[in-house]
């Protein structure tokens, strides 16, 4: 979305950004834990794309190879993590096709196909964490005059070919040309009187950022591709702010599904999570946990089929972006939004 506004505001429009959160970046913003600053609330991945890569150092932001990036397989595994992401993408499709969820196979197989294309192109991800994405973003929108506006509500949007267009919010109605939306920042669409059929499905995202005492970890990002409880993890030690102790690290562990977030309950998460990441030789079986960070993310998804109707049916007045590959929206948004400078 942040890269959205910067396309349009440099190509001469006006931007309003408006965000529900109190910090921008989504799951992908940073939080502050353990008295260190930049950690990963959640766990990410950016698919390895020469094209998106190619895009990210040219916007400004440093990327650096992972040499202890790995996939686990059943029976704890370890595969190249190019290998482990064609399993999950032929896992997922083939289990959407028994389901006969077309849509969701549709999009599991062509990032099957792509993930075959680029098998060879190692795995790279931004020096300082995601943080680096957002940031530069931000600074980008800035220097042109675009400031976004946090804790802000959307509650509907309204249009009519007769009428002004409004967008009713916390802090008022707001007159609009264009509304952009994205699969996972949304609100409700009223067109001439009628509500639009969104179909969005709510979901929980768990992650956990542990700080742990012991050997150093053996890994900087791993995925779990069959296992009751965690599904990746990440190292974030070498990204947070100030560099943490000798013997200390920072992790983000993404739980498989949410548990109850009552203090024994996560406790107990963490331990499961820790002992999976030692039995697949990650960490040394002498780490203990001295500190846990619980964070959930309740996610409103709109389906892909959906957002592809709305820009056939709604596009004189909405752009609808959809989230399900963040590396083709983010490649293609970044392209055009890196050109000559604004013009006065």
């Amino acid at each position: 979305m942040l890269c959205h506004a910067l396309t349009v505001r440099r190509s001469g429009r006006s931007v309003r950004i408006l965000d529900a959160a109190e910090s921008p970046g989504g799951a992908w913003r940073t939080i502050e834990a353990f008295g260190f600053r930049n950690v990963e609330a959640a766990v990410h991945l950016i698919e390895n794309r020469p094209t998106v890569y190619h895009a990210l150092e040219k916007f400004g932001v440093p990327l650096e190879q992972s040499s202890q990036s790995v996939g686990l397989s059943i029976g704890q595994r370890l595969v190249p993590l190019g290998w482990s992401r064609l399993l999950a993408f032929a896992g997922v499709g083939t289990k959407a096709l028994l389901r006969r969820d077309t849509g969701r196979a549709q999009t599991a197989f062509a990032g099957l196909r792509r993930a075959l294309r680029d098998r060879r192109t190692p795995f790279l991800y931004p020096a300082r964490g995601a943080s680096a994405i957002t940031n530069q973003l931000l600074r980008a929108l800035h220097d042109l005059g675009v400031e976004p506006e946090f804790g802000v509500t959307a509650n509907h949007a309204e249009f009519s070919a007769s009428a002004p267009h409004g967008l009713t919010t916390s802090i008022g109605t707001l007159p609009f040309s264009t509304l952009a939306i994205s699969s996972r920042a949304h609100c409700a669409l009223i067109r001439d009187g009628k509500l639009v059929e969104l179909s969005a499905a709510r979901t929980s995202l768990q992650c956990l950022a542990l700080l742990v005492e012991g050997p150093a970890p053996r890994f900087e990002y791993v995925e779990f591709l069959v296992d009751h409880a965690l599904r990746r993890a990440r190292n974030l030690s070498c990204m947070v702010e100030p560099s943490p102790p000798s013997g200390l690290y920072v992790l983000s562990v993404q739980l498989v599904r949410p548990v109850s977030s009552a203090p024994e309950t996560v406790q107990r998460a963490a331990e499961i999570a820790l002992a999976r990441l030692c039995r697949a030789g990650l960490m040394d079986q002498t780490t203990r946990i001295c500190e846990i960070h619980n964070q959930v993310f309740e996610i409103s998804t709109i389906p892909d089929r959906v957002m592809q109707r709305l820009n056939v049916e709604q596009s004189e007045w909405i752009r609808a972006h959809r989230t399900t590959d963040f590396a083709e929206e983010l490649c293609s948004t970044l392209a055009c939004a890196t050109p000559t400078p604004l013009k006065a």
